[in-house]
């Protein structure tokens, strides 16, 4: 027979804290569990499960049975996602400095899975996934150095007037994680021998690092860049039941990790400020240019193969024309784009329907290619 049963629940501590804190901390706690009974002994295939717990002659015996004969499977989840200090909600700030706390946001998974069986005496895989993130938006105002100097209303000086610079950038973003992965697995004896069978482990500790900062240097000219870094954490095999072991481990952490992949790229955006005078307002003009780098360190067993790097490069213009505004530029080109409007008061009167028994004919003459009459008759 098959049993299976799970619990989960979702609660905001946050909501125990003092109000002013706008503390946001939510908290996810799940187990679940699952059972299969064997219908015959695993190891001996000519006696029913149910009959030999039945003849255990004692508690630590029938549960020495369900060890080695039940497929067992526990999960067991933790999860905190986004943690956050938002500060008072009745007095929200509006310029957060940069180490202010509002910035920082902080999420932690843990997830262990076990499992045994006839053939496994234990199987545990533990999954940690620690992040933190950083974001700053920066508001500066620009500086238009021309705007009061020059106090002519024509629009062919709005390029020069309307000049401005910002001289920091608009925001920036940090995130890191650290994702850590290890499988302890046990194979169980079931032949009886002397002879222990090793236990065997799979460790994955990797350490990614990204970074985002956008820079609008004018209202028409502006850069992105971002990189990301992934570096990986070679632990020392088996448990960390050592002092040495630990220390190493402490040791590649404080180091940043092998590094494995680094990727980077840039962008900038140009718009050209011809809507700014008069003979052009009707065009508009942006140049864009896209570049990406990509470092992928070479594999541990293959180190006389070497790195591997790539690159890419974009360069692309965009044009408009609205060939409407151009033409409104002009009398009577404006007024054969804009329809006329209708006066409602001065409609003429529908005509009444005509009777149910009149008969209505279309008789269609053409005059020539480019004229088409309809003739309208009545009998």
């Amino acid at each position: 027979n098959f049993s299976q049963y799970d619990a989960s629940t979702n609660l905001n501590i946050g909501k125990l804290t003092p109000r002013n804190w706008g503390l946001q901390l939510p908290l996810f706690v799940g187990y679940s569990e699952s059972v299969s009974n064997p219908q015959y002994n695993p190891y001996d295939l000519d006696v029913q499960y149910a009959d030999q717990l039945k003849a255990a002659q004692d508690k630590d015996q029938r549960d020495s049975l369900k060890e080695i004969a039940q497929d067992f499977t526990s999960i067991s989840s933790v999860n905190l996602t986004n943690v956050r200090v938002l500060g008072n909600p009745d007095k929200p700030q509006t310029n957060l400095q940069p180490w202010s706390v509002q910035n920082f946001d902080l999420s932690y998974a843990y997830n262990k899975q076990h499992k045994r069986n006839p053939l496994l005496e234990s199987d545990d895989l533990t999954s940690q996934r620690l992040g933190l993130g950083y974001a700053y938006n920066i508001r500066s105002k620009p500086i238009e150095p021309f705007k009061t100097v020059i106090k002519s209303r024509s629009k062919w000086l709005s390029p020069i007037k309307d000049f401005n610079l910002n001289l920091l950038p608009s925001n920036f973003t940090f995130r890191t994680e650290l994702n850590r992965i290890l499988n302890e697995t046990q194979v169980r004896n079931i032949d009886g021998s002397p002879y222990e069978i090793p236990t065997t482990y799979y460790k994955d500790f990797t350490w990614m690092r990204s970074y985002v900062l956008r820079w609008e240097l004018t209202r028409s000219l502006s850069f992105d860049y971002n990189a990301t870094n992934q570096s990986r954490i070679d632990e020392p095999y088996g448990l960390l039941d050592t002092r040495e072991k630990r220390d190493t481990l402490w040791d590649r952490l404080g180091s940043f990790g092998r590094n494995t992949m680094f990727t980077q790229g840039f962008n900038a955006s140009y718009t050209v400020p011809l809507q700014k005078l008069p003979a052009t307002d009707w065009t508009n003009l942006r140049f864009t240019y896209g570049a990406t780098y990509t470092w992928t360190g070479a594999s541990r067993l293959a180190y006389d193969l070497g790195n591997t790097i790539g690159n890419t490069q974009t360069k692309q213009v965009n044009g408009e024309l609205n060939f409407v505004q151009l033409y409104n530029k002009q009398r009577w080109l404006r007024a054969v784009n804009q329809p006329k409007a209708v006066n409602l008061k001065n409609k003429p009167p529908e005509a009444k329907p005509r009777s149910a028994r009149a008969r209505f004919n279309k008789d269609l003459i053409i005059i020539n290619e480019d004229t088409l009459n309809v003739k309208d008759f009545t009998d």
